[in-house]
C-alpha cells in the first residue's frame, strides 16, 4: 500500500516527465547516477569496472556518451531494437551483472534509457541545463511517534519553469543505521539521531539535515548560563532537539576528560593531585591553557585530522603519508586558522594570507589526491569545518569552551554536534579557545 501511494504522490507531481525525446545530458545521466552505475564503487572508479568505465557522478557526460555508444564497437547501446542493449539489460537484471539488478523493466530508468536509445540514442549538446535545485524541508526535526519525512526535489531551468524531478534524483544518506532512504526520497527512522542525506541532479546538490528525536519534555536550560559564543551556539539545538543538560562535571572527572579530548591519554597521579589540591578558582581555565601548549596536543589532533582526512598509504605513498602528517601538526602547533586549513587542504597547494607565513614548506607538502577521493572525503569534511568556521573568534585562535554543563547521555545518540558531550570554554588575555569533547 505504501509503495502504490509514493507511486500516485509521483503521477502528480507538475512536469515529472520531460516534453519529447528523452536527453541524455539531463535524463540518461541523471539515471545512471541514481542508479549508481557511475559511483566510486562501481563504474565512476578510476580503473572502472568489468570493462566500462564512467566519469566519476557524471562530471562528463560527453565521455560517458562516447564510453556507452562507441566504446567496444558500439555493443553497449541498441538503437534499432533497445531491449536488446546490453546496457538495458545488465541494468535491469536481465542479463548477468556483476552489480546486480540496479532498477526493473517497469521503471522510470528503464524508460529513459529505452526511449533514448529508440529515439537514436543521440548527444544533445544544446539542452538546457538546470540553475537551481529546490528542496523541501533543508532542515527537519521529527519527534517520535511520527518517524518519516518526504523530501520533495524541484529542479529550476534557465526560461523559469520548475519540475519536480524525485524519480530523477539520487539521494544519499550520509550516516548508516540512523535511517533508511527511499528511491524517492523518504526517509523512514531506523533509530533516534541525526542523519544528512545529500540530495543530487546531475551537478546539482543540496543537504537536507534530518533528526529523528525520542518523545520527551523540551529541554529545561532554567540553570544554564551563557559564558561565550559556543554556549550560544550548543544552545540552540539543545533546544531543538529536547536536549536537558547535565550539571557541571566535579573536578575529578573534568581533569580526566580534559586530558583525553586534548592529549588523547590520562594525567599522571602527580597531576590529578596537584590540580585537585590547588584552591585556585580558576584552575580550569589554567588547566587548558597549559595543555593546549604541550606537543602531544597536536601530536593527538594531528592523527584524529588524519583519519577524517584519510591520509593513507591507500592513497599515497609512505613518505606522502608522512609529509601531509607533519603538514597537519605543524598546522595546529602553530594554531592555524581553520579557514586558511580547510583553503590548504582542499585547494591542495599552500595559501598564503597577510600577515601571516605559508601554510607549506613546499609544492610537495600537500599531497594531491585524485577528485575522485577529495570528493568523496570533502561531503562530510565541508560541514565540519563549515561548523568550525562560524564558531571562530576574529583573532583567528580557537574558540570556545565552558567550564559548563555536560549535555545529557541522550545527547550522544539524539545529537552529532557533540562528540562525547562536554563542551568547556576556556579564555586568557590575547584569545578565545576551545575544544569539544
Amino acid at each position: 500500500m505504501r509503495c502504490l501511494v509514493v507511486s500516485c504522490a509521483l503521477l502528480l507531481y507538475p512536469s515529472v516527465a520531460f516534453a519529447g525525446e528523452p536527453s541524455f545530458r539531463n535524463e540518461v545521466m541523471a539515471v545512471l547516477s541514481r542508479a549508481g552505475c557511475n559511483a566510486g564503487a562501481c563504474h565512476g572508479n578510476l580503473n572502472g569496472k568489468g570493462g566500462l568505465k564512467l566519469s566519476l557522478r557524471g562530471e562528463n557526460a560527453w565521455a560517458d556518451y562516447s564510453t556507452l555508444t562507441r566504446d567496444q564497437l558500439g555493443r553497449r547501446v541498441n538503437s534499432t531494437a533497445p531491449t536488446d542493449s546490453l546496457l538495458l539489460n545488465k541494468a535491469a537484471g536481465t542479463m548477468p551483472h556483476e552489480g546486480g539488478a540496479r532498477f526493473t523493466t517497469a521503471s522510470r530508468e528503464y524508460a529513459v534509457l529505452r526511449d533514448w536509445m529508440g529515439a537514436g540514442a543521440k548527444f544533445d549538446s544544446a539542452a538546457p541545463q538546470p540553475t537551481a535545485l529546490a528542496v523541501e524541508p533543508a532542515v527537519a526535526v521529527v519527534f517520535a511517534p511520527k518517524d518519516r519525512v518526504q523530501i520533495q526535489v524541484a529542479v529550476k531551468w534557465p526560461d523559469g519553469t520548475t519540475r519536480q524531478l524525485n524519480d530523477l534524483a539520487t539521494f544519499e544518506p550520509t550516516t548508516v543505521g540512523t535511517a533508511t532512504v527511499g528511491r524517492f526520497g523518504e526517509v523512514v527512522r531506523v533509530q533516534p539521531g541525526e542523519l544528512v542525506v545529500l540530495v543530487r541532479y546531475l551537478n546539482l546538490m543540496t543537504p537536507v539535515r534530518i533528526a529523528f528525536v525520542p518523545d520527551r519534555p523540551a529541554a529545561d536550560l532554567s540553570k544554564f548560563s551563557e559564558v561565550n559564543i559556543v554556549d550560544r551556539h550548543a544552545k540552540t539545538p539543545w533546544q531543538e532537539l529536547r536536549i536537558t543538560p547535565s550539571g557541571i562535571a566535579g573536578d575529578g572527572e573534568f581533569l580526566r576528560r580534559v586530558y583525553l579530548d586534548t592529549l588523547g591519554i590520562v594525567p599522571t597521579a602527580d597531576e590529578a593531585r596537584a590540580f585537585l589540591a590547588d584552591a585556585n578558582p580558576n584552575k580550569r581555565k589554567v588547566l587548558i591553557d597549559a595543555l593546549l601548549e604541550r606537543p602531544e596536543y597536536a601530536q593527538h589532533w594531528a592523527q584524529k585530522w588524519s583519519d577524517l582526512l584519510r591520509n593513507e598509504e591507500k592513497a599515497l605513498d609512505k613518505k606522502g603519508v608522512q609529509v601531509f602528517h607533519r603538514w597537519i601538526k605543524e598546522a595546529i602547533a602553530e594554531d592555524r586558522p581553520l579557514t586558511e586549513f580547510a583553503a590548504a587542504v582542499l585547494a591542495g597547494r599552500a595559501v598564503r594570507t597577510p600577515n601571516r607565513p605559508r601554510i607549506s614548506t613546499g609544492p610537495s607538502a600537500i599531497p594531491t589526491f585524485g577528485p575522485s577521493r577529495w570528493r568523496r572525503c570533502f561531503w562530510g569534511f565541508a560541514s565540519v569545518v563549515r561548523s568550525a568556521i562560524t564558531t571562530r573568534s576574529t583573532h583567528g585562535r580557537r574558540t570556545t569552551t565552558t567550564a559548563s554543563p555536560a549535555t545529557s547521555p541522550a545527547s550522544a545518540t539524539a545529537s552529532s554536534r557533540t562528540t562525547s558531550g562536554t563542551i568547556w570554554t576556556a579564555t586568557n588575555s590575547s584569545a578565545s579557545r576551545s575544544f569539544t569533547c
